[in-house]
């Protein structure tokens, strides 16, 4: 009569444990799954405002390029000059 008694309360604290894990399991699915539907709306929308932004970069990033080897390309240019002539002398021994 004890192992009956004992088996039917192991039965009743098992289905209360999973009811708590389901309980407490359903609202955290419940939320997560709600972000992801409104994260991928979401995304969708964005699609247009990143490409934008991603070709603002790039134009940007063109630019200062340009401005950059219309500045200091002359620098570099008349620095490699030197150096290698530099560099010349050096190996011919005239320095």
């Amino acid at each position: 009569m004890c192992t009956e008694e004992l088996a039917t309360w192991r039965d009743v604290s098992l289905v209360l444990l999973a009811a708590e894990a389901l309980l407490t399991g359903l609202p955290v699915a419940l939320i997560l799954g709600a972000s992801l539907r409104r994260l991928s709306r979401l995304m969708v929308g964005m699609r247009t405002v990143l490409f934008q932004a991603r070709m603002y970069v790039w134009r940007t990033g063109e630019v200062t390029r340009r401005a950059m080897g219309m500045v200091a390309a002359p620098f570099i240019q008349l620095q490699s000059t030197v150096h290698g002539l530099c560099r010349a002398l050096d190996i011919l021994g005239w320095r």
